[in-house]
């Protein structure tokens, strides 16, 4: 297999993989799992390729939701903001040993940064649908406090926790190399 078809598969099974646990953790109140799926892909596959498929997993996840597809701002908000994430962990990936408390800090600070850039753009985007006054926009943002504390805190959790056992264990794998995927390619 060719290293950028590899690429193509391996930035596939992250898309999966996050749709598919969206709709899996979707019945628990901001709990997700795809933030941390994204920030993955992008972590072992490079900054480009954490964008597209942050972008990509939330345009699937969001577009063919059993409980409605959502409104064009609203998309807009979330496949950014998710593709956002998947480019942190790209970054972050290229500048980081995995290795200690100090990356697990890393990894809290990156899900709490993630999480509220989701919980901004999600809100403003909701405010330019409805034309809410900017009163009504931070009254949105004040209502919605106690499930950003929620998010933040399962995502730091999953972050802390999963995300390393994660990464190291794909790592080892051998399918994320810089020679196996092709550095330059996608």
């Amino acid at each position: 297999m060719t290293p950028i078809i590899k690429k193509i598969v391996l930035m596939g099974s992250f898309i999966g993989l996050g749709v598919s646990l969206g709709y899996l953790l979707q019945p628990i109140p901001n709990v997700e799992m795809v933030t941390a799926t994204t920030f993955i892909g992008g972590y072992l596959l490079g900054i480009r390729q954490g964008l597209l498929i942050g972008i990509t997993t939330e345009l699937i996840f969001s577009t063919l939701n059993p409980l409605g597809s959502a409104s064009p701002p609203l998309l807009a908000a979330m496949a950014i903001s998710m593709g956002i994430s998947g480019a942190w962990g790209g970054i972050l990936g290229m500048k980081s040993n995995h290795n200690g408390r100090g990356f697990r800090i890393k990894l809290a600070f990156a899900a709490s940064v993630c999480t509220i850039i989701f919980y901004v753009f999600t809100t403003v985007s909701f405010a330019i649908l409805l034309s809410l006054s900017f009163e009504q926009l931070i009254n949105s943002f004040a209502a919605g406090t106690i499930f950003l504390i929620i998010h933040i805190t399962s995502n730091i959790f999953i972050f802390t926790i999963i995300v390393p056992v994660i990464i190291k264990r794909l790592e080892k794998t051998g399918l994320f190399s810089s020679t196996s995927i092709g550095i330059n390619s996608l």
